[in-house]
């Protein structure tokens, strides 16, 4: 299990909002994600992560708005440790 909170930042090169439209906007917004996933021992140093699912969540305000995206990721792979228990 995780919860993680922290910020993103979003920027891009057109604003029609803007008298000159090519000039962009860029702010630092609120993210968060939530999730788990399970990992398979084979042996000490290795491991097989079956899957992780992931809610992730950012806040993005242009001008007067606010809008919450919602996702979901989804992740598998393999596990490799390093070093000694």
């Amino acid at each position: 299990m995780q919860a993680l909170f922290g910020g993103q930042r979003f920027s891009n090169g057109w604003n029609p909002a803007n008298l000159d439209p090519r000039l962009g906007v860029s702010q630092n917004n609120f993210a968060m994600a939530f999730g788990g996933g399970l990992n398979y021992t084979v042996n000490d140093h290795f491991a097989l992560r079956p899957f992780q699912v992931d809610y992730f969540a950012t806040r993005i305000a242009p001008a007067n708005n606010s809008y919450l995206q919602n996702d979901v990721r989804y992740s598998a792979g393999v596990v490799f440790r390093f070093g000694s228990k």
